[in-house]
């Protein structure tokens, strides 16, 4: 007899493993969106993460309030003024800080990459080989990045957005028709990982 998990998290994708679906889904159009569309999908994601930016930067400027010191409240107002300052540049000029952003991705990859390939040698644990491909893929798509510029800057980030969100889309489908069929007869006693 099959028993069901006892996560709640996996009993609510189970009762609920219609509405993951749909979801699942909509990020998979999502992310086919982003990547026909990767240059719009990049000054959306430059513009929506200004937004966000701009709003920390006044609710820690507002934050001052609370500071409980002069110094306190003064670097706070200062860290406010300088992230509303950031916001509205990704806000008002998306492309150039796209341009920005890219270089930043190339330089983060290439170093992360190395990185990772350096500790999985050092470390040689179950799977290293895995952590070495990794950090090569990592630093020659941060070498593509790099060469690539600044044309990469206006697709790169819509590309990684639609990437992701294709990913997670998946995941959602696989993960919510494992939860609709576990314990039915003939569907396999365990979920799919």
């Amino acid at each position: 007899m099959n028993t069901y998990p006892s996560s709640p998290a996996f009993q609510r994708m189970r009762d609920n493993w219609g509405w993951y679906l749909a979801l699942g889904i909509a990020l998979v159009a999502l992310g086919v969106i982003c990547l026909v569309a990767a240059p719009a999908a990049t000054v959306a994601t430059v513009a929506l993460f200004g937004i966000v930016t701009l709003i920390a930067g006044v609710v820690i400027a507002l934050s001052a309030i609370w500071a409980g010191s002069f110094w306190g409240a003064l670097l706070r107002v200062a860290g406010g003024v300088l992230l509303v300052i950031a916001g509205f540049y990704l806000i008002t000029r998306p492309f150039g800080a796209a341009a920005a952003l890219t270089i930043g991705i190339a330089i983060f990859l290439m170093v992360t990459g190395g990185v990772q390939i350096v500790g999985s040698f050092i470390e040689q644990g179950r799977g290293w080989g895995w952590g070495v491909a990794s950090g090569v893929i990592g630093i020659l798509l941060g070498i593509l990045l790099w060469v690539g510029w600044p044309v990469t800057a206006y697709v790169a980030i819509g590309i990684f957005v639609g990437i992701d969100l294709l990913i997670n889309g998946f995941s959602l489908i696989v993960a919510s028709l494992s939860a609709r069929t576990y314990g039915l007869p003939g569907a396999g006693a365990t979920p799919m990982a």
